[in-house]
């Protein structure tokens, strides 16, 4: 009786130690984008530079398919942005396009760009979003020698993509930006309360698809429909413009890193009164 119990309590603690292994697992992005017709991700932007309504950012997903070797996925996904009037006079901001998105490097660990350089950076693991794995950084210990850190806590969630973040700039200045995921529709089940309000939306039909992204020195932008007199921008999450390219023609352009330091960047394509503006991470 006393070797039986011992087995059972011996079975319940390697159960135990393997389930604390698989929530402490970093997350792949195989893990993280995988996703299936019909999902749907609606995260908030949160500008706090000055007072004003949110920002909700919805993707859905419309068409997977993957390269012959399986190490490459590619989305087509239908955007909208939507912020809400600021004022009783004020109109609405919207727009919607549709993009082709490519993840590699399915198989390696997702890059957080946590920008927390003073800090050291603490893993952290839950589950959230009715109950889907998430895998977080954030600051563990101020170091004392800096001054006015960047407070910044970034994270992953299984099948819902990411970094989602919140960011706190101290310099001189009470300054936040935030993007959290707020609502999700994975394969028929729903978390959260989605906001949409897209009968004003122009449909912008420019459509772009990077490759690779993230990118590590150069990528390339293919277009479905060559450009004529196209213009490139990038600019962050600030809304300061990084680079600017003008008079694009044809296909295919190539956009070089050059010394744009590692982070998370919009890159913003013009041409003959369209547009397609790209989410693109810089390793």
């Amino acid at each position: 009786m006393k070797i039986k119990f011992a087995r059972l309590i011996a079975f319940i603690f390697v159960i135990f130690i393997a389930q604390n292994s698989f929530a402490q697992t970093p997350l792949t992005n195989r893990q993280i984008y995988d996703f299936n017709p019909g999902d749907v991700v609606q995260g908030t932007h949160f500008y706090k530079f000055e007072p004003g309504p949110p920002t909700y950012e919805t993707f859905s997903y419309l068409k997977r398919t993957s390269s012959k070797n399986n190490d490459t996925l590619f989305y087509k996904i239908r955007r909208e942005y939507y912020t809400p009037p600021a004022c009783q006079d004020c109109k609405p901001l919207v727009w919607i396009d549709t993009i082709t998105q490519a993840y590699m490097e399915l198989d390696s660990i997702a890059k957080h760009y946590n920008e927390t350089f003073q800090y050291s950076i603490k893993d952290t693991f839950f589950n959230d979003f009715c109950n889907r794995r998430v895998w977080g950084q954030q600051p563990d210990k101020l170091d004392s020698m800096w001054f006015e850190p960047v407070k910044h806590f970034t994270y992953f969630v299984e099948g819902l993509g990411g970094p989602f973040y919140l960011k706190e700039f101290s310099q001189g200045r009470p300054t936040k930006l935030d993007f959290v995921l707020t609502y999700y529709k994975k394969d028929g089940v729903s978390c959260g309360n989605f906001v949409n309000d897209v009968q004003d939306f122009n449909v912008q039909n420019l459509q772009a698809t990077i490759f690779p992204n993230p990118l590590n020195e150069k990528a390339t932008i293919h277009f479905e429909k060559p450009l004529t007199n196209g213009r490139i921008v990038i600019f962050n999450f600030e809304g300061q413009i990084i680079k600017e390219f003008n008079n694009i023609a044809g296909n295919d352009v190539v956009v070089l890193r050059d010394n744009l330091p590692s982070g998370i960047y919009f890159l913003k394509v013009e041409n003959n009164g369209k547009s397609s503006t790209q989410k693109v991470m810089l390793q």
